[in-house]
C-alpha cells in the first residue's frame, strides 16, 4: 500500500480552495437566491462523512478528519437538511437534483485533485 505524504502547504491550498468554493455557493445562495451549487455541496460534504468513517473501519486505525466530520460535518448537514426542509427552502426534488449533481461533479472533482497532486509533485 502506498504511502501518501502531503506537505503543509499543499494541504493549505486545498483547503484554500474548498473554502473559496464553499463562500462563492453561499453567496450565490444569500445574495442571489441560487441554491442548487450550495445544495450540491451540501451534498458532498455529507457524504465526505461517510468516507471519512469508511477509511477508518477499511484501515483498521485512525484516520484524519473521522472525528471532525461526526461530531461536526454530520449533524451540521442533518441540521442543514431539516431546517432547509422545514422552512421551505428546498424540497426532496432539489436533494434527488444535488444528489445527482454530486455524482457528476465528484468525478471531475477527483481527477482534478489527482492531475493536480500528480503535478505538484513533479516540480
Amino acid at each position: 500500500m502506498a504511502h501518501y505524504q502531503m506537505t503543509a502547504v499543499q494541504f493549505a491550498k486545498d483547503v484554500f480552495w474548498i473554502f473559496l468554493t464553499i463562500t462563492t455557493s453561499t453567496a450565490l445562495a444569500v445574495i442571489f437566491s441560487f441554491y442548487y451549487l450550495f445544495f450540491m455541496l451540501l451534498a458532498i460534504f455529507f457524504a465526505h462523512v461517510f468516507t471519512h468513517i469508511g477509511q477508518t473501519f477499511y484501515l483498521k486505525k485512525y484516520t484524519p478528519g473521522v472525528i471532525t466530520s461526526i461530531i461536526l460535518v454530520l449533524p451540521y448537514s442533518l441540521y442543514a437538511y431539516y431546517r432547509l426542509l422545514k422552512e421551505q427552502v428546498i424540497s426532496g426534488g432539489d436533494i434527488l437534483w444535488s444528489i445527482l449533481g454530486m455524482c457528476i461533479a465528484v468525478p471531475f472533482l477527483f481527477l482534478f485533485l489527482v492531475s493536480e497532486r500528480n503535478r505538484v509533485t513533479k516540480h
